[in-house]
């Protein structure tokens, strides 16, 4: 390297002082979480991602549990709680452990979260009872529907579950969830705001204490993997 050319790149080096950040105007909870929740409490969530992960065996040849995941954000949180930003992963469980039908607690944990959230509706009459998918009317509750819950928004309870046999989580109990709307979680604080544009407020259904409404179907995916196969609810 000439002398001319050494100096010319050592003038092209970018300058440390150009890469400073202000800490100006910013505490500590406004960061955000960006991890996993990790305290319990009522939370408001957005639904910002639907993952089919249906294999019935990982890639080291693991049975899996078939589930679609739910990717949560909280939108909004309070003081002693985790941070708006942090992330929650919810579990519906579509069929049993390395293949076969669902069992009955895992569907009727799956038909909760639907119902609160909106997707699903119960048409029981007296004569037959009957959940339907909101969009289509259907006794047929398909991936399409799950798919349904992109971009929805939810008030939901998360607690601790002590287990013995795999690290302790968080989990909401039996997959009830509301919708910011409902009178069940009328004195829950939550972002009203943001409420007003979620797909399952825009578009509403009456509802009758858990249930309500849903649209803008997305499909996502994500390799399959060993880890949150824990249990069938």
């Amino acid at each position: 390297m000439t002398d001319e050319t050494k100096s010319n790149w050592e003038e092209d080096r970018p300058n440390e002082d150009d890469f400073t950040m202000s800490g100006e105007g910013i505490a500590a909870g406004d960061l955000g979480g960006g991890g996993t929740i990790d305290k319990e409490g009522w939370y408001h969530f957005e639904i910002d991602a639907v993952v089919l992960e249906l294999e019935a065996l990982s890639n080291s040849g693991k049975e899996r549990t078939p589930r679609v995941r739910m990717d949560m954000t909280v939108i909004h949180s309070v003081k002693d709680q985790s941070p708006e930003g942090s992330k929650y992963f919810h579990s519906i469980y579509v069929g049993a452990k390395g293949g076969g039908e669902v069992a009955d607690g895992s569907r009727n944990s799956a038909f909760r979260f639907g119902l609160g959230l909106g997707i699903l509706r119960d048409d029981s009459t007296d004569a037959r009872k009957k959940i339907v998918d909101v969009a289509t009317g259907s006794e047929q509750i398909t991936m399409k529907t799950w798919k349904l819950a992109m971009g929805c928004q939810c008030i939901a309870r998360i607690v601790k579950e002590v287990n013995e046999k795999y690290n302790d989580r968080y989990q909401i109990p039996f997959g009830r969830v509301y919708l910011p709307s409902d009178p069940h979680v009328k004195d829950i604080p939550k972002n009203m705001e943001a409420w007003g544009t979620a797909p399952n407020h825009l578009n509403p259904v009456s509802t009758t204490g858990d249930t309500n409404v849903s649209s803008v179907p997305v499909e996502t995916s994500s390799p399959v993997s060993d880890m949150d196969d824990l249990s069938d609810l």
